[in-house]
């Protein structure tokens, strides 16, 4: 699913907190 890969993208593309790198992994399904 493409939602995935866009949040992927935004983990590695992005300097984010790991705390919204844990919440991005829980939006993954």
């Amino acid at each position: 699913w493409t939602h995935n890969k866009t949040i992927q993208k935004a983990i590695e593309s992005y300097r984010i907190s790991p705390e919204l790198k844990t919440f991005l992994r829980t939006q993954k399904r």
